[in-house]
């Protein structure tokens, strides 16, 4: 029994003695990864990240949705079961949705009217996707653009 009482109190002064360095030497507790006393600010840490990881999600699922719809605009037009017309109205009801594509449009796109533009990015988006074959529609809806210009 006294080996094993020796082996109790040894051991119980080197986790005393651990300790002890550890919070005198806080450096080493950090290396070691057992700074346990900034546990608060890395949960904080975490619920903020939560928060912001929630708020990326929406805006990709927002993204993804308006991308879609482009994608699903374009292949109508090019199948012909939407007018071009009507595609450059759902265009730009896309643009007026986002803040961001609203902003930047008018910066990549020729046109005095939200129409113009969004019918430039149209004719754009079906040249941009040749496996759809609708370099014809493109081209009659380019033709039409600049005679009305």
């Amino acid at each position: 029994m006294k080996i094993s009482l020796r082996a109790l109190i040894v051991g119980m002064l080197f986790v005393a003695l651990l300790l002890t360095g550890l919070i005198a030497h806080p450096a080493l507790a950090q290396a070691a990864g057992v700074d346990f006393w900034e546990l608060p600010d890395l949960r904080f840490g975490q619920d903020q990240m939560q928060a912001e990881r929630v708020v990326l999600e929406r805006q990709g699922e927002t993204t993804y949705r308006r991308t879609r719809l482009r994608y699903e605009t374009i292949v109508d037009v090019a199948g012909g079961r939407l007018s071009f017309d009507e595609g450059v109205a759902r265009f730009v009801q896309l643009n007026r949705a986002s803040p961001v594509a609203a902003s930047r449009v008018p910066e990549l796109f020729p046109g005095d009217t939200e129409e113009d533009r969004a019918a430039w990015q149209l004719i754009g988006q079906l040249r941009a996707n040749p496996h759809l074959k609708a370099d014809a529609v493109a081209d009659e809806a380019a033709c039409r653009m600049v005679e009305r210009s």
